[in-house]
């Protein structure tokens, strides 16, 4: 599936919580923030550019790993 960024500068798993779990990939570009659905059938990613988020929080477990949640 494509993309809205022209480059890529963090890309992992990640899951979306709406009204069924969703998992897919969390994509951080230069054009904003977006979560990509591993089944593409789900429609098309979600997508926030910066402009449009005013904060983030990250969950990083106890081993210092980077969790999967972003809020």
């Amino acid at each position: 599936m494509a993309t809205n960024n022209s480059e890529i500068f963090y890309e992992t798993k990640g899951t979306a919580y709406l009204a069924v779990v969703e998992n897919g990939k969390i994509i951080l570009g230069d054009a904003g923030f977006e979560f990509e659905y591993k089944n593409p059938r789900r429609g098309q990613n979600i997508f926030f550019t910066w402009s449009s988020i005013k904060s983030a929080e990250v969950d990083v477990s106890i081993s210092g790993k980077l969790g999967q949640q972003f809020f």
